[in-house]
């Protein structure tokens, strides 16, 4: 094993210098087979064959319509959401259950307060402050239409706010699509030094032959952020200030960038057999029944950090390693590819002519390979996985009155472990759902090894185990949800300061009660979407113990049901907590600098959202309540929350 990943690094390394070129090489070559592999097996729509696509209906070519599938799912195709719900919520640290901590600005590093743990097997660097932003290659959105189709989203808002969102696909036939996505978030800030600028562009493509037995897809991935770091302002009662905007930061000259190159190919041979079904009394149609399936997947990505100071003045970082460096930098590079290879049997479902139907059991085993190269100011390091796995599913009695999901996955090179199990009953009132899931993994690449001008650490860590049981209830009639659940750490890593030194990585151990309700009502044409959340913790962690999210409005047509609108307002609020800081060297969260429990406050936004056949838009004025309960409040000790502010979004689905 380890002579191949030696083998197939040198590949690689040949394509040097600075990877980029191997890169686009890859890229390149991916897009060019595809479009050879169209020229070679393209064919013309068939008007009498059905298309066997995996969803519950089987897809209409003769009305416009627009669907997608995400990962290597082409068995589930989502229609697009052209629906007003949460359409004002442009920014992603707002759009989930809660609220997201973030620093005071759009694009702003961020952090789920209502715990989770998202570390699994396999190689992770480390950095995820501002992943809810950007686009994995896990992410990116495959497109099936029967017209061209074009979607423009665009938000302006005070304090140099825009968001630009640009998507275009079109199929070339029926078994060939290609799409583009762009986004663009540029964002100053209403605080010093807090400029944002995020560029993404994704491609995507997939091609299947007409007997449907064959089908391959393509990713790729070209991100760039560049983000000024102001380490927060120096005032702790700016908002008393009669113009908050002239307080000074702490940095005036720091930056951070990001590069991001990934690439993706997928192939999957399906087999199974052809089903002859009577179109009339005179001619016969076929459609292809896929049975069992093997599946490979090669990746490669590309990831560039650097954080660097030009500023004069130092004081800011106390005690430093100083190289005499007349800017002060950290620099790291992750180049890295993987293969994973899969057998089992397809998606949990058998078409029929008209209709989705399940198999009784569903199943997939895989190997992942994974090869990693960390560059930075001391040196290279190598990291390399194998993972083996399992993914099944099972139905019993009486179609489906009991349904069963499990999944596991080992790391041979790592000693890293992780399964889940999930037990549901769907037809007893309110679907009763047992879940269970347990990981012990390595932890994160940063988390051993950093080295900067302000921290270096070289650690040998042990694995941090989790485990989450608990059950969960759900009534789709009565808009109802609850899942409670029980969740016990052990080795999970902080970063702070340790016995007094500069920050550090050290362990925790933490036990966590979660309990989540959601609960919508309607009321005629009034909806009162409420979700609220608890969390008890034994206090090694700072998260707070209640928290709330509401969503209230009112919708209804206007002249002559031409008009569709919803006008409400959303609000958040969490109780008391010490709040975590951030570090702008290394974009990690900081425990223990802050000195006193800040207040919290709701945080209210008011919007009213229109729908116009193809045009949704959307007026909104966030944060309205500021001066109601307090002047302002903080998100991370000396990041203040932006203060009230206008948006103003449109979306546009452009069919031709």
């Amino acid at each position: 094993m380890l002579t191949e990943l030696r083998y197939i690094k040198n590949i690689i390394v040949y394509f040097k210098p600075g990877h980029l070129h191997a890169l686009k090489l890859f890229l390149f070559f991916c897009g060019g087979m595809l479009f050879c592999l169209q020229s070679t097996f393209g064919q013309t729509t068939d008007s009498l064959t059905l298309d066997s696509a995996k969803t519950k209906t089987l897809f209409d070519y003769h009305t416009a319509r627009v669907e997608y599938f995400v990962g290597d799912d082409i068995d589930n195709f989502n229609p697009l959401d052209t629906t007003l719900n949460l359409f004002q919520r442009f920014n992603p640290a707002r759009d989930g259950i809660f609220e997201y901590a973030y620093l005071g600005n759009f694009g702003a590093p961020a952090y789920n307060r209502f715990f989770e743990f998202n570390r699994t097997v396999g190689f992770d660097y480390g950095r995820h402050e501002r992943d809810i932003y950007l686009t994995d290659i896990d992410e990116v959105k495959y497109y099936r239409c029967n017209v061209p189709f074009t979607n423009l989203y665009y938000v302006a808002g005070s304090q140099g706010e825009q968001l630009f969102h640009v998507t275009h696909t079109r199929n070339v036939g029926k078994d060939f699509n290609v799409a583009i996505d762009f986004n663009k978030i540029v964002s100053d800030g209403y605080f010093p030094n807090m400029h944002n600028d995020y560029s993404d562009v994704n491609l995507s493509a997939w091609y299947r032959t007409k007997n449907e037995k064959y089908q391959i897809y393509f990713a790729g991935i070209h991100g760039n952020v560049t983000a000024d770091e102001n380490g927060g302002v120096q005032n702790d009662s700016v908002f008393d200030l009669q113009d908050p905007a002239s307080v000074l930061a702490y940095r005036d000259d720091a930056q951070t960038d990001w590069k991001n190159w990934q690439g993706q190919i997928q192939q999957q041979l399906s087999f199974g057999k052809k089903i002859a079904y009577a179109i009339d009394d005179t001619t016969t149609g076929y459609y292809f029944v896929p049975k069992f399936k093997i599946a490979h997947t090669i990746g490669i990505h590309d990831y560039y950090y650097q954080f660097e100071d030009a500023a004069i003045d130092r004081t800011y970082y106390g005690d430093f390693y100083d190289d005499g460096q007349d800017t002060l930098r950290d620099r790291a590079e992750v180049f890295g590819f993987y293969n994973k290879v899969a057998i089992g049997n397809l998606n949990n479902k058998v078409v029929t002519k008209d209709s989705t139907v399940r198999n009784t059991y569903n199943w997939e085993l895989y190997g992942l390979q994974e090869w990693h190269e960390l560059s930075d100011g001391k040196g290279k390091y190598d990291y390399t996985n194998l993972i083996t796995g399992i993914n099944a599913n099972a139905r019993f009695l009486f179609d489906s009155l009991i349904t069963i999901k499990v999944a596991a996955a080992y790391d041979w090179d790592n000693a890293a472990m992780q399964g889940s199990g999930r037990l549901r009953f769907p037809k007893i009132p309110f679907n009763p759902e047992l879940l269970i899931e347990y990981r012990d993994v390595n932890a994160t690449v940063i988390q051993e090894h950093y080295y900067g001008f302000d921290n270096r650490w070289d650690l040998l860590l042990e694995n941090t185990s989790y485990l989450r049981y608990g059950l969960r209830l759900k009534n789709e009639k009565l808009k109802l949800e609850l899942i409670a659940s029980r969740i016990q750490l052990k080795n999970y890593y902080e970063y702070g300061k340790i016995f007094g030194v500069n920050n550090m990585i050290y362990p925790v151990d933490e036990n966590i009660t979660q309990v989540l309700l959601v609960k919508n009502f309607l009321l005629g044409n009034f909806h009162l979407n409420n979700a609220v959340g608890l969390q008890l913790m034994d206090g090694n962690l700072h998260y707070p113990q209640y928290l709330g999210n509401i969503s209230w409005y009112y919708q209804n047509h206007l002249f002559k049901s031409a008009l569709f609108f919803q006008a409400g307002f959303d609000a958040w609020y969490n109780s008391e907590y010490k709040e975590y800081g951030y570090d702008i060297t290394n974009g990690m969260w900081v425990n223990g600098n802050i000195k006193a429990t800040p207040k919290q406050y709701p945080v209210i936004d008011v919007f009213l959202n229109f729908d116009v056949e193809t045009l949704r838009f959307f007026v909104k004025m966030d944060n309205i309540a500021q001066g109601l309960f307090s002047n302002g409040y903080y998100q991370a000790p000396n990041y203040p929350m932006q203060p009230r502010a206008f948006r103003l979004g449109l979306n546009w689905f452009l069919f031709y």
